[in-house]
């Protein structure tokens, strides 16, 4: 499939309520070799490969969050998916974060893994600026959780 421009390896198996699994960074849907099985004997679960790693296409700049969520709403679009429980590991976990902040009526539940934090523009991961990226993060979690209560309601 090709998502945002980029041409994706997606794995689609079983059926049922939608569940999205998100890779963290160096990893590909290998990550879900043992859950997918399991997963699709009640559920209908998309995993794919970030534009960049395993099988998918690579891209010429790098991919952020906000875009990497976009890849995942739109990859729910073109499946056909109107709501989904969304997984993410590592860097999934924080692409995951980013789509429930901003489509919180995509997801039905949200279970971030080991979710990266995100950082202040501009900030690198020293730890001088490791304050600010928690300060970042605690927001981010708030607001994502806010608007997935306004959503349910």
């Amino acid at each position: 499939l090709t998502v945002e421009g980029y041409r994706l390896r997606v794995l689609d198996q079983g059926a049922g309520p939608a569940v999205l699994l998100l890779h963290g960074w160096c990893d590909s849907t290998y990550t879900w070799r043992e859950q997918l099985p399991q997963l699709a004997a009640a559920y209908r679960v998309i995993a794919l490969d970030w534009p960049g790693f395993g099988y998918s296409e690579k891209p010429a700049q790098a991919v952020g969050y906000a875009r990497l969520a976009r890849v995942a709403v739109g990859l729910l679009d073109q499946l056909g998916i109107e709501r989904a429980f969304v997984v993410g590991n590592s860097m999934g976990g924080g692409a995951a974060l980013h789509l429930a902040a901003g489509d919180p009526e995509r997801v039905r539940g949200l279970v971030p893994i080991d979710a990266a934090a995100p950082t202040p523009r501009g900030r690198s991961c020293r730890r001088s600026s490791m304050r600010g990226s928690w300060r970042a993060a605690r927001r981010a979690w708030r607001a994502v959780a806010s608007r997935l209560a306004s959503s349910t309601t």
